[in-house]
């Protein structure tokens, strides 16, 4: 090989490298969001049921004030101070089976944990999903608007949902979906969001 074809071979190295590099991050984006300004009127998307139900059935009063944590290894999005939006007064935790009976449907998206914090006028329930391969990589949209929260994280909002939790954000850590849906309005559920912590055992 000459000096002359040196500076050549360098930079295809070189090349080679970033395209890997660019390639590793594409795999790692685990989940793939669609910001709802940027969708065309006819482009088809998954909006996906990530709430766990509101009602009682299936949670479990807990002592306020407590980090939550699972008995395995699942992880728990929870509020780190709940009675700052003045929704610390009780607090109950629904683990859903997490057992699949069958394979068929690998498009899917599994609850992992629901904490519903109440107080005297509202609730808050703190909800965290987590989808399958499949679900990971269709195109989806968290909600009807992107924001920025004050801690510098995007999210996804929205507004007059069905039920009594008719407000949500929606945030995304690593390979969770991680809901904030309550009657409260939107500004304070995303001051709300802003707050989270992820509990792993």
């Amino acid at each position: 090989m000459t000096t002359r074809n040196k500076p050549f071979v360098l930079l295809i190295v070189l090349l080679g490298a970033m395209l890997f590099l660019g390639a590793t991050a594409a795999a790692s984006s685990f989940i793939n969001v669609q910001n709802p300004e940027t969708v065309r009127q006819n482009t088809p998307l998954l909006v996906p049921p990530i709430l766990a139900p509101p009602g009682t059935d299936g949670y479990i009063e807990q002592a306020t004030g407590e980090r939550i944590t699972a008995m395995d290894d699942r992880p728990v999005a929870q509020l780190r101070d709940p009675a700052a939006a003045g929704v610390g007064a009780s607090l109950a935790v629904n683990f859903p089976d997490l057992q699949r009976t069958s394979d068929e449907d690998t498009i899917y998206y599994a609850v992992l944990a629901s904490i519903r914090y109440s107080g005297e006028k509202h609730t808050v329930l703190v909800t965290t999903a987590r989808p399958s391969a499949d679900a990971a990589q269709i195109p989806t949209a968290f909600g009807s608007e992107t924001v920025r929260l004050t801690n510098g994280q995007s999210a996804w909002v929205s507004k007059g949902d069905p039920g009594d939790l008719p407000n949500r954000v929606v945030l995304l850590q690593g390979d969770l979906i991680i809901t904030i849906a309550g009657d409260l309005d939107l500004q304070k559920l995303s001051e709300l969001a802003a707050q989270v912590i992820v509990e792993i055992p």
